[in-house]
């Protein structure tokens, strides 16, 4: 307990000293963007479960290279099950890690993993890992990006929806 107090304490210094030095503005790590995708099935059609999903992410940036935030998402589930209900919204809020590879001076590649679970009560509440890699263009403190990625939904009640894995898309940009 007092190595992880001691610990704790040492990066807390660390951090603070570095604002000291950078200012907060050179810490913050902010991006955002909307995402799309599906679970393919065996002739890889989405046409079973799709979901769209508008992303806000605010964090901390140790270094020019590694990140870690707080993503908050709506996500728009659109479902074709046997129910009369064939779509969902609700929001989601986790934690996540990035690292930034600098492409030259005009671009990056990002790999980003986070996980994510729903905080709005709704039909379908669940836990979703996710691994994406961003590629995009630094324009000043401003990026655009596009990604790739692929998600894992786990329902936590097993009922109306399966375990799946789904593959998706973004477009967005994130603060330097």
């Amino acid at each position: 307990m007092k190595k992880t107090l001691a610990s704790l304490a040492l990066l807390i210094c660390f951090a603070s000293a570095s604002f000291a030095q950078d200012g907060l503005l050179n810490h913050l790590y902010m991006s955002f963007g909307y995402g799309f995708g599906g679970a393919p099935n065996a002739n890889f059609s989405t046409k079973d479960f799709a979901i769209r999903s508008f992303d806000f992410s605010f964090g901390f940036r140790f270094n020019e290279h590694l990140s870690v935030f707080v993503p908050l998402a709506l996500d728009d589930n659109l479902m074709n099950m046997t129910t009369t209900k064939n779509y969902n919204e609700t929001g989601t809020l986790g934690l996540g890690a990035s690292y930034t590879f600098n492409l030259g001076s005009r671009s990056f590649l990002e790999p980003v993993l986070s996980c994510n679970t729903t905080y709005i009560k709704s039909d379908l509440n669940y836990l979703t890992p996710k691994f994406e890699v961003r590629w995009g263009a630094k324009m000043g403190r401003f990026g655009p990006f596009v990604g790739l990625g692929v998600q894992y939904l786990h329902p936590y009640d097993n009922g109306t929806v399966p375990n799946m894995t789904m593959v998706y898309a973004k477009i967005g940009a994130r603060l330097f």
